[in-house]
């Protein structure tokens, strides 16, 4: 075991000399190895040669496996759409030779990582990857209409490629990400000031930029598949929003400043993992439509949210809708007939069955707007 005198910045240099593997089997035999290794500063360069800045994800070695892995979701992504990108990029000889060259490299040095100077080799590929993105986007804009853009085939988003198109970016009207793998919008999303509609439907979002808040004349936003524990506050911010969907989102908490979007009329927040819902609710006036099957809702929810559901098109069980009248009118009922109160008891009590099932496809997205 080193003496502890050793200082950091020497053993920093010995660890570096390592491959990554034999950094980690040191690591079980010096203990002044393995506090270094679980030190912050050991992990700040390696996080940042993978990691979008736009993440700012701490710098430990649990992150830094996660972005190892996301890097080989995003080579396998590229492989299994590759036919169509062939089929995209085919008519641009000099772009789909770029791609080709670009993939391959990336898979070589996917191949060991770990090696000399491997940290510069995660940078290459970080950058190669984003690159790559750029590349398969700006080809995409050269037949977006001025309004319309759909963008296909792509696992990061590159902020430059909004500011490098910002006569196009700032008139469009709808942008659809949809299908995609993306983790994050670009920081620069909030030049798309004419933006009424934002689909980012099954992409793995984990990370939504303040800048959302700035695009204050959306009116339809949808988000799926991602792991978002709370809505970030940028969407609260949205007061033209007339449509939300926050579908299969691992979303645990809905919070009070749901009460800041008064021009919603459609809220979709099925497959999550809400247990219980703010009484803000009750203040959106222009609601109509509430989905939330498929969470983990208890029947012990305010009264005065129960009594809003019933103005509502709702996708709960009956229970939730006439749990109110039960409760009212229990005093009303009152009984010697022990069979008889074991019945209401059960009405009262009984637990939702929609947290257990599974989804049933995806949220009816507008079609036209």
């Amino acid at each position: 075991m080193f003496p502890v005198q050793i200082p950091s910045e020497i053993l920093a240099q010995i660890l570096d000399q390592l491959p990554f593997k034999s950094q980690l089997a040191f690591s079980q035999t010096c203990r002044e190895a393995n506090r270094f290794l679980n030190d912050e500063h050991f992990w700040a360069n390696r996080i940042k040669a993978l990691c979008p800045f736009e993440l700012n994800l701490a710098p430990t070695k649990a992150n830094f496996m996660k972005r190892l892995s996301r890097i080989q979701k995003e080579v396998a992504f590229f492989d299994k759409h590759y036919p169509k990108i062939l089929a995209m990029i085919q008519i641009h000889p000099l772009a789909l030779a770029h791609f080709n060259v670009s993939l391959a490299r990336i898979k070589e040095l996917m191949k060991n990582p770990w090696g000399e100077s491997y940290i510069e080799k995660l940078k290459e590929i970080n950058q190669l990857l984003t690159m790559l993105n750029a590349q398969l986007i700006e080809i995409q804009l050269l037949s977006a209409n001025r309004t319309y853009l759909k963008l296909s085939y792509i696992s990061r988003f590159p902020e430059h490629v909004i500011t490098n198109n910002l006569p196009l970016f700032s008139q469009l009207e709808r942008l659809e990400l949809k299908d995609n793998l993306l983790e994050t919008l670009p920081t620069t999303i909030g030049l798309c000031k004419s933006l009424t509609s934002l689909d980012v439907y099954d992409n793995p979002i984990i990370a939504v930029p303040a800048s959302l808040n700035q695009l204050q004349n959306l009116h339809f936003l949808y988000f799926s598949g991602g792991n978002t524990p709370t809505m970030p506050d940028a969407i609260y911010q949205l007061k033209s929003l007339k449509w939300l969907s926050y579908d299969n989102m691992q979303l645990k908490q809905l919070s009070p400043n749901v009460a800041l979007l008064q021009s919603l009329t459609w809220l979709y927040l099925r497959n999550n993992h809400l247990t219980q819902l703010p009484e803000e609710l009750v203040t959106l006036k222009k609601l109509k439509d509430l989905y939330l099957e498929n969470n983990h809702l208890l029947t012990t929810l305010a009264q005065s949210l129960l009594r809003f559901f019933k103005t509502l098109k709702l996708d709960l069980p009956i229970f939730f809708v006439t749990q109110p009248m039960d409760l009212d009118n229990l005093n009303e009922r009152k009984t010697d007939d022990i069979d008889a109160l074991a019945d209401t008891m059960a009405l009262l009590t009984v637990y939702p069955k929609s947290h257990t099932e599974k989804p049933k496809g995806r949220s009816p997205l507008a079609r036209s707007y």
